[in-house]
C-alpha cells in the first residue's frame, strides 16, 4: 500500500502567500479546505473566493507525471465538461500548471492554482431528493462523456499498469487492500474482506476487457458542486473539482464512483443509485450495457472497500486529517441498509433505472409454467381452490387495519368464517396488494411505513389461508433449493425454496412459507422433487410467526437468498420492481391470474376524473396529491401504505378513528339517529356538559353541523339582540365558506376573487409583536364609521389568529377591543372553530388566556373529531332575543349520533390527558423550531400557543415574506413523511396544528425532518 504523504506543507502560510503572489500574481487570504493529501486552502478577497491553492509535500517522479496531466487536462477542458463547470489553472511565470518551492530547511513543495468554481458542496445538502440526485446522475454523464474526448498526449499512461503507476485510489489496481484486509484485526475493517475478494478474483478481469478513457475518479459530495436558481428550487450539480486523483478506467468506473457516495446519507440507498442512474442515462449517448450493468455494484461495494482501508491507514498514521473519516460511518449505514437486499434484486434494480428490462427471462419463465399448466403437468400446490373467496386485506380494508386497530383474535376468527364458505376450506390473500398487517420492525418502521421506501407494505405472494396440516405439493418438477426456519415476530416460520429449469435453460424458484416444522428435517438441499409429490403442510400460528394458518407462496425470477430467507413483502417505491422480479404465482395455485391480483390505483385517472366533475377552485394539497385512504390516531396512510405524520389536521382532535369515538359513532348509529324535535337523553346529556366547560354567564348551547354554520349562527343571534347588521372583524379573519361569512373575513374578500369588503363590515389591522396597539381606538373608529349603515352588532375574532399566520394577539388585545366593542353597543363573537377544545393547553378556550368572557362562542371542527358538528354557546339573555316568533330548526344539529360522538370525545381528552400533552409537546415542538431558527435565517417567528403553531419564513434583510420557500419547505416536510401546510396572507406561514395524541417521538421527528428540509 502506498505510504501516506504529508498532511501539511513544510512551509509556513505567510511564505506561501509571498510565493503566490510572486509566481502567480495573486493575493488574498489563504482560507484551510478538507482534503486527502496535502494542504488545500481558499484564497479569498474582500470575502470572496476567487482560487483554490494546493500545496503538496515533496513530490515524487509519479506526483510530478500526474500534476502535469491535472494541468494540461484542465487546461484543455477551458472550464467546463460537457454541462458542468470545472476549475481553470493558473499558470506560473515560467507557464507551468504546477510550481515546485524549495523551503530554506531544503524540502519541496508542489504548488497548484486553479480558478474557484462556484456553487456549494454538495455535502452541505441534507437531503438527496430524486431531482437532486437525478441532476447529479446528468452531471456524471455529461462530465465523463467529455472526458472520454481527451486527446491521449494529455494522459499518457495514468493509471495503467504500464506506467508503474498503481495509484492507491484506481479500482483496476486495488488488489493491494486484499492482503491489508486479511492481516487487519478489525472486525469492521474484515468484514470488507469479501467484497475485496470477490472484486478481485471474479469481476477485476471482466472490469478491465471494457474500453477506458479518463476518468475523474473522485465524485465524492465535497466535490461536487451545487447551485440554486432561485431559493425555493431544487439544487442541480453544476461544477465538479479536484481533478488529483485522475485514472484511466471504464466509463462504468466513473459511475461506481459516483454512486458509491451519492447513496450515502440516504434512507434507502439502493433507490438513490437508481435515482443517479435514471439521470446518467438521460445524457449518456449509448445505453449502460449488459455488462456495465453486471459489474457496477461490486464497484460501487468494491470501492466503499477502498474508502475503509484509506481511513483505517488515516487513523494510525499522521494526525491532523480526518478526510476519509468522515464517509465511513454513512458508508457502515449503507452497507447494512442493502446487506439484506440479494445481489440479484440490486441488479434488477439498476437494470431498470437504466430502462431495460429488470428481469430480461421473465417472459420466457412465464411462458414456460403456463405452458406446463395447459399440457397438465401443473399441479396445483393445493388442490381445487377455483371459486374460493378471494378476501380484502389492503390498506384500506375495514377487516385488517394497522397497529392497534387489528384485533389479531377477531382476524382469524373472521378468516375462518370465510374459509368455511369454500368446499376446500380456503380463503385468497392478494397478490400486489398494499397492506398494513406488517407491523414488526423486519418490515420497517414499528407501527407502519415511513416515506423513503424502508417500510414494506406491498405483499408479492399469494397468500392460501387453510387449515393446519393441509399438504402443501410441488407444482413442478423441481429440486429443494433452501429449507429454513424464519422464526422471528410475523416471519414466514419454517420456509421451503424450490429450484425449477425451464428447457431453455432459465431458472426460477418458488417459495413456501408458513408451513409445519416437519419439513426442517424431512428436507435437505439437493433432494430431488416431481410435480404433485406433498412435502410439507400448513403450518399452526404458534410456529409460522404468529399468523393465521395459511401456505404464503411466492415465484421469484431472480437468484434468492441463499439463506432462505426472502422478502416476500415489498416496499411500495419498489412496487413495479418487485412485481417484475416475482411475478403473480396464481398458475402455481390453479387459479386465474386475474382474478388473485390486487389492481394498483390509477392515480391519474383520479386526477381526471376529479378534475372533470368538480370546479376548479377544489383545491388539493401538494404538487403531486396524496392519495389517502386510512388514519389512525396522528398517522395517515395513503393507497400504497405510505405512513405520513399528519401535522396539519386539528379536526381529527383526539386522532384518526380513534375506537372510542368510532365506537360510539356505530353503536349510536346502530339504535337511532334522528333529528331534535324529539325529547332525546344524549342531547341534554352532551349540551349540559360542554357548556359546563364555559365561564358564565354562557349557558345556553346550539348544536348545528360546521364551524361555518356555527358563525353564521352567531351573526343571527348578534343581529336578532342588538338590532344592528355592522360586524367589526379582523383584517386576515377567516370564518368559514358562507357568502355572509366571506363578508367578513377579509382574508377571503380582499384576496383573488374577492370583492372587497362590504359597507356593513370594518376591518381592524392585524396586531404585529410591537406591543398592543391602540385597538379601543380603532374600534371605536369602526363602529362609529358603521353607524351610517344601522350601527355595529358584532365584533368577530379567533383568540390566535389562524388565517393570519397563528398570530398570538398580543396581552390585553382582546381585553381592549371587547370593552370598546361593547361600548358601542355590540356584541362580542368569538371564533373557538379552531383553537378551542383544549389545544392551546392551558384552557379548553384560547380566550380565557385573555382574560375576557365573550358574549357568543362558536365551535367546529375538533368536536365530532371528523364527524360534521358545530355549536354556538351563548347567553340566556341573548337567546331569549334570538327566539322572536321565527322557528330555529337544524336537521342533522345536535341528533343522538353526534352527541354520542362529541361526549367521547370529551371524554378522551380528559381521560388521555390531552390537556397537558397539548401543553408538554407544544413547548418541546416550539423549543425545537426555534433552535432551527438560530441556524436558518429563512425562519422569521416561531410563534402560537400549545399544539397551534406558525413558522413565519421570511427573506432578505427586510425580512420580507417568502412564500416559495415556505411552499418548498412544504414539500420537502411531505417527501419526509409529514403533512403541513401554509398559511398567512402571503402564505408564507408553515402551520402546524397535530391532532393531539401524537408523541414526544414525533414531535422530534417533525423538527429533524424539517431541518434536512432547511438544509436541503
Amino acid at each position: 500500500m502506498p505510504t501516506p504523504t504529508s498532511t501539511s506543507p513544510p512551509a509556513s502560510l505567510a511564505e506561501h502567500a509571498e510565493l503566490l503572489r510572486a509566481e502567480f500574481g495573486i493575493e488574498g487570504e489563504l482560507v484551510p479546505l478538507s482534503a486527502d493529501r496535502g494542504a488545500t486552502y481558499a484564497m479569498v478577497q474582500n470575502g470572496v473566493p476567487t482560487h483554490v491553492v494546493k500545496i503538496g509535500a515533496s513530490p515524487t517522479d509519479a506526483d510530478r507525471a500526474r500534476l502535469d496531466v491535472q494541468a494540461g487536462f484542465l487546461r484543455w477542458a477551458q472550464g467546463t465538461l460537457g454541462a458542468v463547470q470545472v476549475p481553470l489553472p493558473v499558470l506560473d511565470r515560467q507557464g507551468r500548471g504546477w510550481h515546485p518551492h524549495a523551503a530554506p530547511d531544503g524540502s519541496v513543495t508542489a504548488v497548484q492554482v486553479t480558478t474557484w468554481v462556484p456553487g456549494d458542496p454538495l455535502s452541505r445538502c441534507r437531503a438527496r431528493t430524486p431531482p437532486l440526485l437525478r441532476s447529479a446522475g446528468r452531471a456524471l454523464a455529461s462530465a465523463t462523456v467529455a472526458m472520454a474526448g481527451t486527446p491521449d498526449s494529455l494522459a499518457p499512461g495514468v493509471g495503467s499498469a504500464a506506467s508503474g503507476d498503481p495509484f492507491a485510489w484506481d479500482l483496476l489496481h486495488a488488489g493491494w487492500i486484499v492482503p491489508e484486509l486479511e492481516a487487519s484485526s478489525d472486525p469492521a475493517l474484515r468484514e470488507f474482506l469479501p467484497i475485496a475478494r470477490r472484486f478481485v478474483e471474479s469481476t477485476l478481469l471482466r472490469v478491465t476487457r471494457l474500453p477506458q478513457q479518463l476518468l475523474h475518479n473522485d465524485w465524492n459530495d465535497d466535490n461536487i458542486l451545487v447551485t440554486r436558481l432561485l431559493p425555493h428550487e431544487e439544487p442541480q450539480v453544476t461544477g465538479l473539482i479536484d481533478f488529483g486523483d485522475m485514472v484511466r478506467g471504464p466509463a462504468v468506473v466513473e459511475l461506481a464512483v459516483g454512486l458509491a457516495y451519492l447513496m450515502l446519507d440516504c434512507t434507502d440507498p439502493l433507490a438513490a443509485a437508481c435515482h443517479v442512474i435514471e439521470g446518467y442515462r438521460e445524457l449518456r449517448p449509448s445505453p449502460l450495457a449488459d455488462e456495465e450493468l453486471h459489474l457496477l455494484w461490486d464497484l460501487v461495494r468494491m470501492r466503499w472497500a477502498l474508502s475503509a482501508i484509506h481511513a483505517a491507514s488515516r487513523r494510525s498514521g499522521p494526525a491532523g486529517n480526518d478526510h476519509h473519516q468522515v464517509s465511513q460511518a454513512p458508508i457502515r449505514r449503507a452497507i447494512e441498509a442493502t446487506r439484506a437486499v440479494p445481489d440479484g434484486v440490486v441488479l434488477a434494480a439498476f437494470r431498470r433505472a437504466a430502462d431495460v428490462p429488470p428481469v430480461p427471462h421473465r417472459d420466457a419463465v412465464l411462458a414456460h409454467i403456463r405452458k406446463t399448466a395447459l399440457e397438465g403437468r401443473l399441479v396445483p400446490v393445493m388442490g381445487n381452490l377455483i371459486g374460493a373467496p378471494v378476501l380484502d386485506l389492503s390498506v384500506s380494508s375495514p377487516d385488517a387495519g394497522p397497529g392497534a386497530a387489528l384485533d389479531a383474535a377477531a382476524f382469524t376468527r373472521w378468516i375462518d368464517a370465510q374459509c368455511a364458505t369454500h368446499p376446500s376450506g380456503a380463503a385468497i390473500g392478494r397478490w400486489n396488494e398494499p397492506r398494513l398487517l406488517y407491523q414488526s420492525r423486519g418490515f420497517g418502521e414499528a407501527g407502519g411505513g415511513t416515506v423513503g421506501g424502508t417500510a414494506r407494505t406491498i405483499h408479492i405472494g399469494l397468500d392460501i389461508f387453510a387449515a393446519e396440516g393441509t399438504p402443501v405439493r410441488a407444482p413442478l418438477d423441481g429440486v429443494v433449493f433452501t429449507v429454513a426456519d424464519n422464526a422471528g415476530e410475523l416471519d414466514y416460520g419454517p420456509t421451503v425454496v424450490l429450484e425449477h429449469g425451464t428447457s431453455e435453460g432459465h431458472r426460477c424458484h418458488t417459495l413456501y412459507g408458513h408451513l409445519s416444522r416437519g419439513c426442517l428435517t424431512e428436507l435437505t438441499p439437493g433432494t430431488v422433487l416431481r410435480a404433485g409429490t406433498p412435502f410439507a403442510t400448513i403450518g399452526g400460528s404458534a410456529v409460522n410467526g404468529g399468523w393465521p394458518p395459511h401456505l404464503h407462496l411466492q415465484l421469484i425470477l431472480t437468484a434468492p437468498d441463499p439463506g432462505g430467507d426472502y422478502p416476500g413483502v415489498a416496499p411500495p417505491d419498489w412496487r413495479t420492481l418487485w412485481t417484475a422480479i416475482c411475478p403473480n404465482p396464481a398458475v402455481l395455485a390453479g387459479l386465474e391470474e386475474e382474478s388473485v391480483a390486487a389492481q394498483p390505483l390509477d392515480v391519474p385517472s383520479l386526477l381526471e376524473r376529479r378534475h372533470r366533475i368538480t370546479g376548479a377552485n377544489l383545491s388539493l394539497s401538494y404538487a403531486e396529491p396524496l392519495v389517502i385512504v386510512r388514519g389512525e390516531g396522528q398517522y395517515l396512510y395513503d393507497h400504497e401504505g405510505r405512513r405520513f405524520l399528519d401535522g396539519v389536521n386539528n379536526v381529527a382532535h383526539v386522532g384518526h378513528g380513534h375506537p372510542r369515538v368510532v365506537a360510539a359513532l356505530s353503536s349510536q348509529a346502530a339504535v337511532l339517529n334522528t333529528n331534535t324535535r324529539y325529547l332525546h337523553p344524549r342531547f341534554l346529556e352532551y349540551t349540559e356538559r360542554l357548556t359546563a366547560l364555559f365561564p358564565d354567564p354562557l349557558e345556553v348551547c346550539f348544536l348545528v353541523n360546521s364551524g361555518s354554520e356555527a358563525n353564521e349562527l352567531a351573526l343571527r343571534l348578534a343581529r336578532a339582540a342588538t338590532g344592528r347588521r355592522g360586524v367589526v372583524a379582523m383584517r386576515d379573519g377567516y370564518h368559514g365558506n358562507t357568502g355572509a361569512l366571506i363578508d367578513i373575513g377579509g382574508y377571503k374578500h380582499l384576496g383573488p376573487g374577492g370583492q372587497g369588503t362590504p359597507r356593513h363590515v370594518r376591518l381592524l389591522a392585524t396586531p404585529g409583536t410591537g406591543g398592543v396597539p391602540d385597538v379601543a381606538g380603532a374600534m371605536s373608529r369602526a363602529c362609529a364609521e358603521l353607524a351610517e349603515n344601522g350601527g355595529a352588532g358584532a365584533f368577530v375574532c379567533e383568540p390566535i389568529l389562524s388565517c393570519a399566520g397563528q398570530v398570538v394577539l398580543p396581552p390585553g388585545y382582546l381585553e381592549a377591543a371587547c370593552a370598546a366593542a361593547r361600548s358601542a353597543g355590540a356584541l362580542c363573537v368569538i371564533d373557538e372553530v379552531q383553537t378551542g377544545l383544549g389545544r392551546v393547553g392551558t384552557a379548553w378556550w384560547a380566550f380565557e388566556e385573555q382574560g375576557v368572557v365573550p358574549d357568543i362562542v362558536t365551535l367546529g371542527k375538533p368536536l365530532g373529531n371528523g364527524h360534521p358538528m358545530g355549536a354556538v354557546i351563548t347567553t340566556r339573555a341573548i337567546a331569549d332575543a334570538f327566539a322572536n316568533g321565527m322557528e330555529y330548526f337544524n336537521t342533522f344539529g345536535g341528533n343522538p349520533v353526534s352527541c354520542a360522538v362529541g361526549l367521547a370525545v370529551l371524554d378522551v381528552i380528559e381521560e388521555e390527558g390531552l390537556r397537558a400533552r397539548a401543553v408538554q409537546l407544544g413547548a418541546r415542538l416550539q423549543k425545537g423550531l426555534l433552535e432551527l431558527a438560530e441556524d436558518h435565517p429563512l425562519i422569521g417567528e416561531v410563534r402560537g400557543r400549545g399544539l397551534f403553531l406558525g413558522v413565519e419564513c421570511v427573506e432578505g434583510t427586510d425580512r420580507a415574506p417568502a412564500p416559495r420557500q415556505a411552499r418548498h419547505l412544504v414539500e420537502r416536510m411531505k417527501q419526509e413523511g409529514v403533512l403541513l401546510s401554509t398559511d398567512g396572507p402571503h402564505h408564507n406561514v408553515i402551520k402546524i396544528k397535530p391532532p393531539l395524541v401524537l408523541g414526544e417521538r414525533d414531535v422530534d421527528r417533525m423538527v429533524a425532518a424539517m431541518r434536512r428540509a432547511l438544509e436541503s
